[in-house]
């Protein structure tokens, strides 16, 4: 079935250089880009995205690594593109790996959080 799903390359990444590599990790399993954006990640954004970190130390964490810089966000579909991106978080956090929060990428887990996740990183900041 094709379907839309979404990838974060966070800060620490982008930084390192790791942006072209993830993308082209996703475009050789067959999943077709359709946009790519940097975008800065607010604080109020970020709550939004991961309503689920609620202990301050983790929020302060979480804050601190996306102050470093802009965030990639690459939307991308085609058959199976939620496994797809799951299968680049996996294999990226592994083989880089910058901390709980720094993480390498995010990726939407279902098409349900697609939805949810894609209003919140277009909206403007």
């Amino acid at each position: 079935m094709k379907e839309r799903s979404l990838v974060l390359i966070k800060p620490d990444a982008v930084i390192d250089g790791r942006g072209e590599e993830i993308i082209t990790f996703i475009k050789e399993k067959g999943a077709k880009v359709v946009l790519t954006k940097m975008i800065e990640c607010s604080p109020n954004r970020l709550k939004l995205l991961y309503p689920h970190v609620t202990l301050s130390d983790s929020i302060s964490t979480m804050l601190e690594n996306f102050k470093k810089g802009p965030a990639i966000l690459v939307i991308f579909e085609g058959l199976n593109a939620t496994i797809i991106g799951i299968e680049a978080k996996r294999f990226f956090r592994e083989r880089y790996y910058y901390g709980y929060y720094g993480s390498t990428i995010h990726a939407s887990d279902n098409q349900k959080e697609f939805e949810r996740e894609f209003n919140i990183l277009l909206e403007k900041p």
